[in-house]
């Protein structure tokens, strides 16, 4: 594990043959930190993702770089490093390892296992459904990684379909605690409950209400319900309206979506994304049970992938763009 947090050490060089400015936009063929950048696989709000692999070592990792920072910039980066931390202390097979995290000439980055696969969104998007069995065993080890997290007073306040990955061995991970919030240090400010990605937060996170291991079941119903019909649940064409319907829990029937489901899944589905996190599930520990308990109860019948396949057709690429919400919207109703 390293920790570097000053500047200086043996990857000085990096940044006399490549500024500062220009380690952020690129870094693909050359030296950061202890690592061989090979080549970007994302970009985002966060920051750039790369593929690289460890200088003395043959491990590959996904490197994370955040842009050339500010002084105004001290507190996000402040938390940006002490979650990180948090974060040191989890082990399961569904969660990457952090295995560096620090500094590097005016540049933050984070280093964790690099997993080779694809995500719930690229498999959708690639016309590949789930039936309703395989849909509920990723939902089950994505709730049991988050039980972990939450065990160790870690929210991740991110989960969606881009942040769950099946490898290349079939099994599920759970990427980018890049918002995670460590519980167990400080409550979370106001102006912090809002990151995230509309669709898949919970109406309490769009309104800036403190928040609690509930908020992750919530994101975690709306990719189970993504998955089971190809479609997300709510689709507001503003913050505003998604908020109103997720508080009055405008969706369309399951039933309608999925002919044929069986009562058990539709009532799993809706404890999920209950509107008042009083009536969902209490704890990831709860949902794992609960979907242990579901999947045998689905039957040998194949109803759900022809449903699956007709409505994956028809998701709007507009849902799939991560974003963050602008501005808290709480004082639009309180």
């Amino acid at each position: 594990m390293r920790f570097d947090e000053h500047d200086g050490g043996e990857s000085g060089t990096v940044a006399q043959r490549c500024p500062a400015e220009d380690l952020g936009q690129n870094l693909a063929g050359s030296r950061f930190a202890s690592f061989f950048v090979e080549e970007m696989v994302g970009r985002g709000g966060m920051g750039v993702v790369y593929r690289a692999r460890e200088r003395f070592g043959r491990n590959r990792v996904a490197l994370k770089v955040l842009p050339v920072l500010t002084r105004a910039d001290r507190e996000p980066v402040r938390r940006f490093l002490a979650e990180a931390r948090a974060l040191t202390r989890l082990s399961h097979p569904a969660i990457p390892r952090i295995r560096a995290f620090g500094r590097e000439h005016q540049l933050y980055y984070l280093a964790t296992d690099y997993v080779a696969g694809r995500t719930v969104t690229e498999l959708l998007d690639a016309g590949r459904p789930f039936t309703p069995r395989r849909a509920l065993e990723i939902a089950r080890a994505a709730a049991a990684a988050l039980r972990v997290a939450h065990e160790h007073g870690i929210l991740h306040r991110d989960v969606k379909a881009d942040n769950i990955m099946i490898d290349e061995q079939g099994q599920v991970k759970v990427l980018d605690f890049g918002i995670a919030q460590d519980l167990g240090t400080r409550r979370i400010t106001r102006s912090e409950c809002y990151l995230g990605t509309p669709e898949y937060c919970s109406p309490e996170q769009l309104c800036s209400l403190p928040m609690d291991a509930r908020t992750d079941v919530y994101s975690l119903g709306v990719v189970l319900h993504e998955m089971l019909t190809g479609v997300m649940p709510f689709g507001g064409a503003s913050t505003v309206r998604l908020y109103h319907d997720k508080r009055r829990d405008r969706r369309p029937a399951l039933a309608h979506l999925l002919p044929g489901s069986p009562r058990v899944l539709v009532r799993l589905v809706k404890r999920f994304l209950a509107p008042s996190p009083e009536r969902r599930f209490a704890s990831m520990a709860d949902a794992v049970r609960a979907i242990e308990e579901t999947i045998p109860k689905l039957g040998a019948f194949g109803w759900g992938r022809r449903c699956v396949r007709r409505f994956a057709r028809r998701r709007p690429s507009s849902w799939r763009r991560p974003r963050l919400l602008p501005e808290p919207i709480a004082s639009l109703f309180f």
